[in-house]
């Protein structure tokens, strides 16, 4: 009872239904007369406290720490304050100048030290750069053949991947072209307005747009189930207009998709299989072939 309840639960298709406007696009997924998109949201609790007031008790504790300051206690604050900033800043303008005069001494050491080791960097980099240069011709030989190497190993890995999944291939695409029939399409309702100033470009224009939305139902109906119930395009002349809307509906069944999953499944096994089979039988001749020999 249970599996039969199971597949009749998903022999119902999950409808989804897309309308497109000015007013934007709103997409609703239905499935047994549930919405599964979008969900409602939920509402706020009455118990739910409100962000950005204190309780009262804090409010009567801050205002009792208030505390009441006289006036020359506060300007006797104030003067000691100014005596410790003065006497820091002088301090610290001190030391600056004393760091100067070591830097200016360090500096000019440095300088000396610096030309001796140039001139005996200079001698040394014109040696290695030599070198190098013969060192370089020797590494770009052997690169363009490791080069060349790995790209064959490459090409011949691509190669051995292909070979492996090639006899699925075929099953894979004929089942694809089936799931993608199981999506039934139905234009429900799908109206555009054209219009131009001058009534020569209004119908140029008018043709062009009825042909592009033929040309994209023939090719949606090649790869899908489609379905017209109405597909309207007015030509408005002496107006420069270009307006429309849509509503479209999307069907699929999960018993088919499920279905053809299984197919697909089932031929994969008996193609690895089949593969198994004639790779012994290989092993098999080969090894006959070499007993032949040594006999």
């Amino acid at each position: 009872m249970l599996i039969l309840l199971v597949i009749l639960l998903l022999h119902f298709s999950a409808v989804i239904t897309v309308h497109a406007g000015r007013d934007g696009v709103d997409i609703k997924m239905k499935y047994l007369g549930l919405t599964l998109y979008p969900r409602k949201k939920r509402k706020k609790s009455a118990d739910d406290t409100e962000s950005g007031e204190d309780p009262p008790a804090e409010k009567e504790f801050a205002d009792d720490l208030t505390l009441e300051v006289s006036d020359d206690e506060l300007m006797h604050g104030l003067s000691e304050k100014k005596e410790k900033s003065l006497t820091a800043s002088a301090e610290t303008a001190s030391k600056e100048k004393s760091d100067k005069k070591d830097d200016t001494a360090k500096k000019s050491e440095n300088k000396d030290s610096k030309s001796k080791k140039d001139k005996s960097a200079k001698d040394d980099s014109s040696e290695k750069s030599d070198r190098a240069d013969e060192s370089d011709d020797s590494e770009s030989d052997g690169g363009e053949k490791k080069e060349k190497k790995s790209l064959r190993e490459k090409i011949a890995g691509y190669r051995a991947k292909y070979e492996k999944l090639k006899p699925y291939i075929p099953t894979t695409w004929k089942y694809f072209k089936k799931l993608l029939k199981a999506v039934r399409i139905r234009i429900d309702n799908i109206w555009v307005a054209v219009g131009r100033d001058d009534a020569h470009e209004a119908a140029i224009f008018y043709g062009s747009i009825q042909a592009a939305i033929c040309s994209l139902l023939t090719t949606l109906a090649g790869m899908f189930t489609v379905k017209v119930k109405r597909c309207d395009v007015d030509c408005r002349f002496a107006e420069n207009v270009i307006d429309g809307c849509a509503d479209i509906s999307v069907r699929v069944r999960p018993s088919t998709i499920v279905a053809i999953i299984v197919c697909m499944g089932v031929k994969f096994l008996i193609i690895w299989f089949g593969n198994k089979r004639k790779a012994k039988k290989k092993k098999q001749n080969i090894g006959n072939d070499t007993a032949a020999q040594t006999a």
